[in-house]
């Protein structure tokens, strides 16, 4: 059985300093390595403490593969429509097609899977291996928790999208705790069938079970606010707890307290330092000694919380199975935490207060008392043999369905005065490796001779093949489309615009996606290049345009969806109209691609350039009025606005724009 796993992050020990995710995956990555997996970490984020040497040494020490994504992706080419993390996506999905893992795992946060598992679920790559996401903590729980609209509305929008989609149509999920499940059912993620409920690892050894540990906190005068000084983290509640005690006098018992955790934000995205200064003052006024220390990692926190005998304070407001609880509870140091997310079924009751001032006020007070009595409901042993049996599961080979569908396709292609570049589309798709297809180019009423002239001699040369070549009025390259697909005889539609070229896997890309997924709209990236010639392999592209898929609210102010050049099911097609034909001309692609979506079609993409897009002084969108562009489409919008959520783009769209506009 082949064992080889790749773990694919943006945060892990080594390059960043702590954090939940990058423990996670430091220990699944020790463990699965120290049980004979061949393990590969492929990170994806910046190198903020080691650099990558460093990281790859820490590594091989544990008989683990550290890759740098720098390294083996190389320099991403200019993108549009995806931008950041959508881009890391896609040179992640053209890194791995080229390897031979037999499960990859994926975090949630970040969408690193995103194109991978679009390109699954299109059924052009990974047939043999296993993608799976592991939910953390996507983008949208953390800014619920931190209570804070989106910082680029737009931005952020994609990233959402891209991280449930991952979600989504992974081959399988996991979460430490049922609470992240229950978070992601009530936000009306479709979870996949093949789910796991799976602690976090923490030690690679297999040791029998510690007997109960005693509880005794060695300085119950000393407390920690052990997390990242964030709002998600509880930073004000715990502040507010701690003025409250402070302020009603009685004996207390506080004589220090320590910050022990990662700078972050605090009430509205201002820095914690900022918001924690007048506290501070405050409570050194009466006699605490404050201390804060920002830069160690999991493992100095700890040695510094045993080594001071402290009780640490966890006051999360929303948490998914937090590490920091985790630690105490296996380094045996006395600590309080809120009843937020997993931590219920990592402890027992005594240890956890609900999230209010009042409730954490009686927990700190009775302190001692409640950490003597706590439990651990965590079993270390059977976290092992749990992931043992899962890694066992997922590299099991498991058979895909062979699609051996080979539907008939027509290329529909609306022609007006592209006498210069037809000859090339029609060559490329000659070239093309899927046979079963014919090809209609109507000669939408071109005026000029030369253009004339040579559809005139590509219906003598290509009509032995099949194809046809029809004339009709120039009214308009949507009604010019229109006309094609009511000649069209077969189920599928592929359009595409005279000035473009297909590439030779494009039409057997599209039909391989189309038969697997089943979807009524496929589409897919874009390779822009200049000039005249024919494109190649050779051909410098300028750029690529890469749609992310149908996030609706996003779709009002830019095209998400795709170019023209897609494939389409064309009773779908009908069934909306086609194209609309009255209104100013528009990005028709645009528009129709949004007008189906919101009249339930479905749509995606394929994360590969399958055709080049030539720029040039006659294309569409270089003489488009984009105040024309917008009343136009927005028609389609207000025609299908029950098929909108105005609650979802007021919270996710307006609200965002509005405070990114006036930070």
């Amino acid at each position: 059985m082949d064992k080889k796993i790749c773990i694919v992050t943006p945060d892990i020990v080594g390059p960043m300093k702590n954090g939940g995710i990058g423990t996670a995956c430091y220990w699944l990555a020790l463990f699965l390595a120290s049980r004979g997996y061949k393990i590969s970490v492929l990170y994806t984020g910046p190198f903020t403490f080691t650099a990558v040497e460093e990281s790859k040494a820490l590594y091989q020490k544990h008989q683990v593969e550290f890759l740098a994504m720098q390294e083996v992706c190389g320099k991403a080419p200019p993108y549009y429509g995806i931008e950041g993390p959508g881009v890391t996506s896609d040179q992640i999905y053209h890194y791995l097609k080229r390897q031979s893992y037999s499960v990859v795992h994926f975090q949630d946060w970040q969408g690193d899977g995103f194109a991978s598992i679009q390109a699954k679920r299109m059924g052009i790559a990974f047939a043999h291996t296993k993608l799976v996401v592991a939910m953390h903590s996507p983008s949208r729980w953390s800014r619920e928790a931190m209570q804070l609209w989106a910082r680029n509305a737009v931005a952020d929008l994609k990233l959402d999208y891209m991280e449930r989609y991952a979600i989504e149509h992974a081959d399988a999920v996991w979460a430490p705790s049922q609470a992240m499940f229950d978070w992601m059912a009530s936000k009306g993620y479709r979870i996949p069938e093949k789910k796991r409920l799976i602690r976090y690892l923490i030690r690679t050894d297999v040791t029998p079970e510690k007997p109960p540990a005693s509880y005794a906190a060695k300085d119950p005068s000393h407390l920690v606010f052990f997390g990242r000084l964030e709002t998600r983290k509880g930073l004000e509640l715990f502040t507010e707890a701690i003025t409250h005690i402070l302020k009603s006098g009685g004996n207390h018992g506080i004589k220090r307290i320590t910050f022990l955790g990662k700078i972050g934000e605090a009430q509205s995205g201002v820095n914690s330092m900022y918001y924690l200064k007048p506290i501070i003052e405050s409570w050194q006024a009466q006699g605490i000694t404050i201390k804060i220390v920002d830069d160690f990692d999991a493992f100095q926190a700890i040695r510094f919380i045993k080594k001071v005998g402290a009780i640490a304070i966890m006051p999360s407001m929303l948490d998914n199975y937090p590490y920091t609880v985790l630690e105490c509870l296996e380094n045996e140091i006395p600590f309080l935490t809120s009843s937020m997310g997993g931590m219920p079924e990592m402890v027992s009751p005594e240890a956890i207060f609900d999230t209010n001032r009042k409730s954490l006020v009686e927990a700190i007070t009775t302190r001692v008392e409640r950490t003597n009595a706590i439990r651990n409901l965590y079993s270390s042993n059977q976290t092992q043999k749990d992931w043992i049996d899962y890694s066992e599961e997922l590299c099991a080979p498991s058979a895909r369905p062979d699609i051996t569908e080979n539907p008939a396709v027509t290329v529909c292609i609306a022609y007006f005065n592209y006498g210069k570049f037809l000859p090339q589309l029609l060559t490329s798709l000659r070239n093309n490796d899927y046979k079963n297809f014919e090809v209609l180019v109507v000669n939408d009423g071109s005026t000029d001779p030369y253009s004339i002239e040579v559809f005139e001699k590509m219906r003598q040369e290509y009509s032995p093949r099949g194809w046809r070549f029809l004339e009709k009025a120039d009214e308009g390259v949507r009604k010019g489309r229109n006309f094609a697909v009511s000649h069209a005889k077969t189920d599928y539609i592929i359009f595409m615009d005279p000035d473009n070229v297909a590439k030779p896997h494009m039409i057997s890309t599209f039909m391989k996606a189309m038969a697997t997924t089943k979807l009524d709209v496929i589409t897919c990236e874009a390779q822009g290049f200049s000039g005249d010639a024919m494109p190649d392999d050779k051909t410098s592209i300028t750029t690529i345009f890469r749609p992310v898929g149908p996030v609706l609210e996003l779709s009002i102010l830019e095209n998400v969806f795709g170019d023209t050049n897609a494939c389409v099911r064309k009773a779908a097609f009908e069934s909306i109209g086609g194209y609309k034909t009255t209104g100013a001309t528009s990005h028709d692609d645009w528009e129709l691609w949004a007008s189906m979506c919101l009249n339930g079609c479905t749509l995606d993409v394929i994360p590969e350039p399958l055709f080049y897009y030539r720029n040039h002084q006659q294309n569409l969108t270089k003489r488009i009025n984009y105040v024309s562009l917008h009343k136009a489409l927005l028609e389609t919008y207000f025609k299908n606005q029950k098929s909108l959520s105005l609650e979802s783009i007021i919270q996710h769209l307006l609200i965002p724009l509005h405070y990114q506009k006036n930070k």
